[in-house]
């Protein structure tokens, strides 16, 4: 069987997988799809591309994934623990209020998600995208992060120091950046209304 699997919504619909072993799966057009119960039980997939399926309410606890892009599944509320998970995009993912504490994750791309209040402690994330997500009031302490982009999330007022930062349109980090970044022995540019950081 080939490395790639691609199915559309009428595949989903009718039933017509019985068995998959292979590592990466690829959604074409699923707008029907609501979860993923009605499909077999995938042992080696490595990596999910389901971006624009618009009614999708859940994933699985995949084991062995490591890289998951559900961009504008506008009706997830939630995402699993992968416990091998390295990559996720989920992007636009309107709905979506938390994420679980991955503990292997290194890039999160979770901007535009409008419900999402809170990015959890993920001790390997190195970088970070939660833009345009109005409602986010909290990043923790993040010990190996080097890139974040929180640019327009209104309600943040702190963040740590970091080697590259974007927040423009961060008005609550704009007025306390210089101090307390300053305070942290970390140089800092304003440049045409974003914030970039880097270390001494």
């Amino acid at each position: 069987m080939a490395d790639w699997f691609r199915f559309n919504s009428t595949h989903v619909l009718n039933g017509q997988i019985d068995h998959i072993d292979i590592g990466d799966i690829k959604f074409v057009d699923c707008s029907n799809l609501k979860d993923l119960k009605c499909l077999p039980n995938w042992k080696y997939v490595v990596k999910v591309f389901c971006s624009v399926c618009v009614n999708l309410t859940e994933l699985p606890n995949w084991e062995s994934v490591q890289l998951v892009e559900c961009s504008h599944c506008t009706k997830l509320k939630s995402l699993p623990k992968w416990k091998s998970i390295v990559k996720v995009d989920c992007e636009g993912c309107k709905n979506l209020r938390y994420l679980p504490t991955w503990e292997t994750i290194i890039d999160l791309r979770c901007s535009d998600c409008k419900n999402l209040e809170e990015i959890p402690f993920l001790p390997e994330v190195m970088y970070l995208s939660c833009d345009y997500c109005s409602s986010l009031i909290k990043i923790p302490h993040l010990p190996e992060l080097y890139s974040l982009n929180c640019s327009y999330c209104p309600l943040l007022t702190s963040m740590q120091p970091i080697i590259r930062v974007y927040a423009a349109g961060c008005v609550g980090i704009q007025k306390a950046a210089y101090v307390v970044l300053l305070q942290s022995g970390v140089m800092l540019n304003d440049i045409e209304g974003e914030i970039f950081v880097w270390l001494k």
